[in-house]
């Protein structure tokens, strides 16, 4: 007994200030300050459990009233009108149209008359394709260098070839500075290449009115000079209307030289 009574001697006394231990409460101190300034809030079930007034009702109905009738108004769409629509009355641009187009069986475009490069029209689609099959093929050589332009047209034969498989050529006409009355330096002149293009063009002409055919035209660029340049304006010029119809094929056979024996030494004047 003297043992135990010494073991509880030893423990402290619950005081004011012990805490919470393994679910037993102490108390609080009593001369606690936060405690003391706090306020408990009053209950306010019997201020929102008390019945509005007959007057507060009213208002509210209204106001509610309001803005269930101001989002009706957004919401509802309108009414679409249950009437028909009458049919539209034919116009002036309606029986244009109906007169404009083709009879039952007739395609687009077949009371366009053909025309041929050697009546001066030009075509389009179909008929150029069945022109390229039947016209007489005929190829203008341009050799244009620094001292002269020489222009020559030559024929294309459809049946005999040379002995390398290619088909052979005969010489029409050719055209050069010198025939158009350019002499020494003003053979490579720009006006020298621009005539003899335009006496060339009127050659051509003739070809076409005294054998009676159809050409199609292939043009082969060699070389590089003034009369190169003054052809390719001379096509696009009034002067070169017939002859730009006829041109289906443009090629450049001017040598590149890659590699190859030393070039000859320049000319120096």
């Amino acid at each position: 007994m003297q043992a135990f009574r010494q073991a509880c001697s030893s423990f402290r006394p619950l005081t004011s200030s012990t805490r919470c231990l393994a679910g037993t409460f102490t108390r609080l101190p009593s001369s606690s300050r936060f405690f003391a300034d706090v306020k408990t809030p009053q209950a306010t079930e019997s201020s929102s459990s008390s019945t509005p007034t007959p007057a507060s009702l009213s208002a509210a109905d209204k106001l509610l009233d309001t803005l269930v009738q101001n989002k009706r108004k957004t919401r509802i769409p309108p009414q679409a009108s249950t009437s028909s629509p009458s049919p539209p009355t034919p116009t002036d641009s309606s029986q244009d149209a109906d007169a404009a187009l083709p009879e039952s069986g007739a395609l687009p475009g077949a009371d366009v008359p053909s025309t041929t490069p050697g009546g001066g029209g030009s075509f389009t689609g179909s008929s150029r394709r069945l022109f390229l099959l039947s016209a007489e093929e005929y190829r203008l050589y341009a050799q244009c260098t620094n001292n002269n332009v020489i222009l020559t047209l030559a024929a294309v034969s459809k049946r005999e070839v040379d002995r390398n498989g290619r088909p052979k050529s005969r010489t029409v006409a050719w055209v050069s500075g010198g025939t158009c009355k350019f002499k020494n330096a003003q053979r490579a002149s720009y006006e020298a290449g621009y005539q003899a293009s335009v006496a060339m063009f009127g050659r051509i002409a003739k070809e076409i009115e005294e054998r009676k055919v159809d050409m199609k035209l292939e043009i082969l660029f060699s070389g590089k000079g003034m009369g190169r340049e003054a052809l390719q304006k001379a096509l696009l010029t009034s002067e070169g209307d017939l002859v730009r119809d006829l041109v289906w094929k443009v090629t450049d056979r001017t040598p590149i030289k890659i590699g190859g024996t030393r070039a000859k030494k320049a000319r120096r004047l």
